[in-house]
């Protein structure tokens, strides 16, 4: 009966070893074909020509840019609730208060300040809107003043009808005593799809 007892005590073991064994096979297979991966992208990417080369900065971060990037790109995403929820309070969490702000809207030069630039964003409170931000940029090589471009999509839902634009922020930026804030912003228009022509408020 002890006999028993003992191989049946040792029979999980036994089928315990063998599926250990099955797996550090598999995983062993998994790891050789993620190191041949790993290989053949180093020798891709060996091959590709260094950024500076093709005209763009090398993209090389100290931790703290790194960090301040990040911040930054928060910054710039805020943007997109302000307007779509109307959140005027927090505009200037964003933007300087002596910002230049060039939205390149037909018959609406660039506005110079918060109060101007709020005067202006409310003139599309009747029409809700949808903003989508996205690749953003941060050029940091002048840690005083960095540079983002940020690829956006507006949409705006008007009278029986949709307004879609698309294009890139170029924004200069500052940091002062409540952190990073835009300075400067320009709107440049890549594409639109419907009619943008709105009375507006």
């Amino acid at each position: 009966m002890r006999n028993v007892k003992a191989t049946v005590s040792f029979i999980p073991k036994i089928l315990f070893l063998s599926l250990l064994l099955d797996y550090h096979s598999q995983t062993s297979a998994k790891m050789n074909l993620f190191s041949r991966s790993l290989s053949a992208a180093i020798l891709f990417l060996s091959s590709l020509k260094p950024a500076s080369t093709l005209g763009l900065p090398l993209f090389s971060l100290s931790n703290q840019d790194a960090v301040n990037v990040v911040v930054i790109q928060q910054v710039i995403d805020l943007f997109a609730v302000v307007v779509d929820q109307h959140r005027w309070d927090l505009l200037s969490q964003v933007f300087q208060p002596d910002v230049v702000a060039d939205f390149s809207i037909p018959d609406s030069p660039p506005v110079h300040g918060l109060d101007a630039m709020i005067q202006l964003l409310r003139r599309f409170e009747a029409y809700p809107s949808f903003h989508s931000q996205s690749s953003h940029y941060v050029d940091m090589s002048n840690p005083n003043r960095p540079h983002a471009v940020t690829y956006i999509m507006g949409v705006f839902f008007l009278p029986e009808r949709i307004y879609t634009n698309y294009g890139r922020y170029e924004d200069d930026l500052v940091r002062t005593a409540q952190g990073w804030r835009i300075a400067s912003r320009t709107l440049i228009n890549t594409a639109s799809t419907g009619s943008n022509n709105i009375t507006l408020v």
